[in-house]
């Protein structure tokens, strides 16, 4: 009943809202092409609707780009630009200077692409233009904002082997794409790339990859076509041509394979997938159609539906498509109690099995159509999501007409559709799978707060009065019994060899951490590190929009609701994280934090996976 309720408001607000009521012949969003006489590519969407103006510049020189053995090179260029100094000023005289101007400013890197986004009034334009060009042209990459960069990162990188979803992300990609630098590491860099980093290395990259012909130009709002070409001409003519950079080809696909890190946690992540389609692939529609049955339509999903619903081994399963250029990756993430680990596995593939000799039903193919084309237009309910999207379909060449073709191209996907792409790429046989956590050990029982009652055949103790027992036991209800007699015993040491660097990954793993890696038809174990590491117990928190239905402004958050109100009506508990409104202001960058500049609006989202359903 909720499910239809929330179908019932999507539809309701996509009758509102523009997008829907626009005749056959007119575009989803009018693009306009434009071409500096420097030959520069810009696009533009005017929207006056706001005094307000975004504008993206970016560069093919993402992660991909990495020189091997600098892994990490384009995210610290991409931090440098706005933390390191411009045009002669110092990184705080720079942010102090971009709130003068109530402006944001900020650059980031993906996979693919390093971008540099600016949000300003279009009163102002004119001015923040200028100083934010100031970070493309003339960075001054200070050499001590680079150490405290620096710095930064490897905190990053530690928090990530001290994180068991992300140190199964990164083992997944390193094992789907083969080790193959361009996809398999991670875009912040590796503990080995990242301490040898220094500034020659980003001051090369930057004169490498900073060229007119690697760069594309993406505006949205209150100005003309004749302003943009203007500005951009004269701020970015005089860059240095440079040249255009290709993708990297695709790795060859890798054999399956299961590879156990074991920390000690009472749950362990799971990430399992294959090879999966690139966003050019002609049955890229039908995929992502498929796959919202399957495994990224919340409680509809059938993943959710059998590991949760029926038979409680996770609060949440997702599966999703990753369409990076050539091929990308298909994968299923979930995380569940450490002695249901290798049955949670077994079963996701048996249900892809069933996917794949049955298909799906006429009700669960409707359901997903409407929720695909009634929830389009929330992609593009802001010039944010607009922007992200201009930029993404010029670097990736899909073309100014990729958003008005996508409803036709998704409708074009039927019942049959989903149960052919289903048979050809889905292949549970080729899955690698990666387990963080303790995989197959039965968790201990939590001791209780009763130590009196565990020798009832003693006579009743005269030493200890009963109130100091009732006092340590709530005190302490789930410590254990303090040692007297001997200092603890040091953990036994593992028989492996020193100095070796780990085996199944190309990044080091946590000090004291357990790695295995086997080969799914030989099923022969390697031992290639040691354990414990210390990681936090994942906890739930309360939900405080709990009993409320929100209508966020985009398909995640748009699931995030139907989630929240399918388990207010089933008397469920809450989900952790609150749907983010959108605020209707410019975030206020604030002045005693002239480290971290982070504007929601100006940071764009993955372009990668700019319009996955699937991806969460």
């Amino acid at each position: 009943m909720m499910k239809k309720l929330l179908t019932v408001l999507t539809l309701a607000m996509t009758l509102s809202n523009p997008l829907a009521a626009r005749a056959a012949d007119t575009p989803v969003v009018p693009i306009q092409q434009l071409k500096t006489p420097a030959g520069i590519s810009v696009w533009l969407v005017e929207s006056h609707t706001l005094p307000m103006v975004s504008v993206e510049v970016a560069f093919n020189a993402g992660s991909m780009y990495d020189p091997q053995g600098k892994e990490g090179v384009a995210s610290m260029t991409a931090a440098m630009l706005t933390q390191g100094g411009a045009g002669g000023l110092s990184s705080e005289q720079f942010l102090k200077q971009t709130e003068r101007l109530g402006a944001g400013i900020a650059a980031d890197a993906d996979t693919q692409v390093l971008s540099v986004g600016l949000q300003s009034l279009s009163e102002n334009i004119e001015a923040s233009f200028s100083h934010f060009a100031e970070v493309i042209n003339n960075p001054d990459f200070n050499k001590k904002d680079f150490e405290r960069v620096k710095q930064a990162l490897l905190a990053s990188r530690k928090r990530i082997q001290e994180n068991p979803g992300k140190l199964a992300d990164e083992a997944f990609d390193q094992l789907v794409f083969g080790r193959y630098p361009p996809y398999a590491h991670s875009v912040i860099g590796t503990d080995y790339s990242l301490p040898a980093l220094t500034r020659k290395d980003v001051e090369d990259y930057y004169e490498k990859m900073f060229g007119r012909k690697n760069m594309v130009v993406s505006i949205v709002g209150d100005i003309t076509p004749e302003k943009a070409v203007e500005l951009v001409e004269k701020h970015f003519a005089k860059l240095p041509k440079g040249r255009t950079y290709n993708i990297p080809e695709a790795p060859q696909e890798q054999p399956p394979v299961l590879q156990k890190i074991t920390l000690p946690v009472p749950q362990t992540s799971i990430i399992m997938g294959h090879k999966g389609i690139s966003r050019q692939n002609p049955d890229y529609f039908a995929t992502l159609l498929m796959n919202h049955i399957f495994g990224s339509g919340g409680f509809s999903s059938i993943l959710m539906e059998e590991v949760r619903e029926k038979r409680g081994l996770a609060y949440g399963i997702y599966s999703y498509f990753e369409p990076l250029p050539h091929w990308g990756a298909f994968q299923v993430s979930v995380k569940t109690k450490n002695e249901s680990a290798f049955e949670v596995v077994d079963l996701v593939k048996a249900e892809i099995e069933k996917l794949k000799e049955n298909g799906v039903s006429d009700e669960a193919y409707q359901e997903a159509m409407d929720y695909m084309i009634g929830s389009f237009p929330l992609r593009l309910d802001s010039n944010a999501d607009i922007l992200t999207y201009l930029t993404f379909m010029q670097t990736e060449n899909m073309g100014a007409d990729y958003l008005d073709k996508w409803l036709d191209n998704m409708r074009k996907g039927t019942r049959d559709d989903i149960h052919r792409v289903a048979k050809k790429y889905l292949k549970p046989d080729d899955m690698v799978v990666v387990m963080v956590g303790q995989p197959g050990v039965a968790s201990k029982p939590q001791k209780t707060a009763t130590p009196v009652k565990q020798k009832p055949e003693a006579a009743a103790p005269k030493a200890v009065p009963a109130a100091a027992v009732a006092t340590k036991a709530v005190a302490e209800p789930a410590a254990p019994a303090p040692v007297t007699t001997a200092p603890a015993p040091t953990p036994k040491p593992v028989a492996v060899a020193p100095k070796v660097a780990p085996a199944p990954v190309s990044q080091p793993i946590p000090e004291d951490v357990l790695v295995e890696e086997e080969s799914v038809s030989a099923g022969v174990s390697n031992v290639s590190s040691t354990a414990p590491a210390k990681a936090a117990p994942v906890t739930v928190v309360p939900n405080p929009n709990a009993g409320k239905i929100i209508i966020p402004d985009d398909p995640e958050k748009l699931r995030a609701a139907e989630e929240r109100a399918e388990r207010k009506a089933e008397e469920r508990r809450k989900k952790a994280a609150p749907v983010a409104t959108k605020s209707s202001s410019t975030p206020k960058i604030s002045a005693t934090d002239s480290r971290q500049l982070k504007d929601a609006k100006v940071k764009p989202r993955t372009r990668r996976n700019v319009d996955a359903d699937e991806w969460l």
